[in-house]
């Protein structure tokens, strides 16, 4: 071994020595040639790192370069929700204004022939089911309704009714209710009479139908004659319920129709004024007080109905005066 060779003194860095350069070795001939890659690596994979293929940019846009495209179809959703929501508004708006408003209606009534006014009488009715149990009877009323071959300035404009009182506890109601109807064609009508149970505040109770139909209406028109005509009730869009236990009633009775009775009147009492495309009630106005002593407090309504007796109870009780407040609604 030469001097050259010959191991480091004790105490010499053994690190130093290691990460000096050894000059000793003949350096490699390839060690200054770049590395190409031949045919037969194909295959090989470099142990190194390798550089990452550039990905298409996503449709929101990147975070790194402020997310541009990301803001610019955000706002092209927020202009398309608007824009549906503008077209939904002005659907609303234009159906709203199509229907016909109240007060002023500027647009002109059809023409039509002159009409006649017809009296409808409402006598009373008969053998009608119970329907209410706890009272073994009923609280019938008539909900008529009244149809004509005539044009409508709207389509939306609702058919003609007309409600009679409601007698109380009784299968066997008495009306005498009148209803007087302007501009009834020549042509006809059809009306139809449903009798209802009525019972507050549950959905009142069906007890059957009647249907009429007059194919023509003049001056010299009798109707149905001075005293009425009597017609029979339609049960089936009655009361299945309340039908079922008249029906039990019967079988102990041994006897009886199951079919309720109803006494109507009509008759012609002249031509119709002026202007003549829409039927419309005459009469009679009904009128209806609702007493409150709540609003007449509020509007400071005073009514003292009991002066007299309560002055006589003064000289028990001098220091306390009665004051009653009373409103009275009067509704048509």
């Amino acid at each position: 071994m030469s001097a050259e060779q010959q191991a480091p003194p004790l105490g010499q860095n053994v690190s130093s020595t290691l990460n000096s350069p050894d000059t000793s070795r003949p350096k490699s001939q390839n060690a200054s040639k770049p590395f190409v890659k031949s045919a037969g690596d194909e295959n090989h994979k470099p142990d190194g790192p390798r550089e990452r293929p550039q990905s298409a940019p996503h449709p929101q846009g990147e975070p790194g370069n402020g997310g541009i495209d990301g803001i610019v179809l955000r706002r092209a959703k927020t202009t398309e929700l608007k824009e549906r929501f503008a077209e939904a508004k002005h659907k609303i708006t234009t159906k709203a204004k199509t229907k016909p408003a109240g007060g002023y209606d500027p647009i002109p009534l059809p023409d039509a022939p002159q009409g006649y006014t017809v009296k409808f009488t409402f006598h009373k009715a008969t053998n009608l089911p119970v329907a209410d149990f706890h009272t073994h009877s009923a609280d019938p009323f008539i909900l008529a309704t009244l149809t004509a071959d005539l044009p409508r300035r709207h389509k939306e404009e609702p058919v003609l009714t007309h409600r009679t009182p409601t007698i109380r506890r009784t299968t066997e109601p008495v009306w005498e209710n009148e209803w007087v109807v302007a501009n009834v064609p020549a042509s006809g009508f059809t009306l139809k009479c449903r009798l209802f149970d009525e019972d507050w505040p549950d959905h009142d109770d069906r007890l059957g139908n009647v249907t009429i139909q007059i194919p023509h209406v003049d001056e010299n028109w009798e109707g149905l004659g001075p005293n009425g005509q009597e017609f029979e009730v339609k049960k089936r869009s009655g009361s299945k319920r309340a039908y079922f236990f008249k029906a039990i009633a019967k079988t102990f009775t041994h006897g009886g129709s199951m079919t309720p009775i109803l006494h109507l009147g009509m008759e012609v009492l002249g031509k119709s004024d002026p202007p003549h495309a829409q039927m419309y009630t005459v009469g009679p106005t009904s009128w209806v007080k609702h007493f409150s002593p709540m609003i007449g407090r509020l509007t400071g309504v005073k009514v003292n109905k009991d002066e007299q007796d309560d002055a006589s109870s003064s000289a028990q009780a001098d220091d306390h005066k009665l004051t009653k407040y009373e409103y009275v609604l009067s509704c048509s």
